[in-house]
């Protein structure tokens, strides 16, 4: 690709929405407190990289998993 050298990494950083969710509530951290641009920066700063991009996803739950659990959602 032009104007890119050998040496630049690049990344694209995937957000769990169901696992980061339940992680950061446990840590008493209000999920809508992150910023996640700020948070896939500090990500690719840390293995010296280059964001490309930041996708965020999360599935519907089973209602085979159980009712509670499809209603907390």
């Amino acid at each position: 690709m032009a104007g890119r050298t050998s040496s630049e990494r690049h990344a694209i950083v995937f957000i769990d929405g169901n696992n980061f969710y339940h992680n950061i509530r446990s840590m008493d951290i209000k999920p809508s407190f992150v910023d996640f641009y700020k948070l896939s920066e500090l990500v690719c700063q840390h293995f010296n990289c280059i964001r490309s991009k930041t996708y965020y996803y999360n599935s519907v739950p089973s209602i085979s998993d159980g009712e509670k659990m499809y209603m907390i959602i």
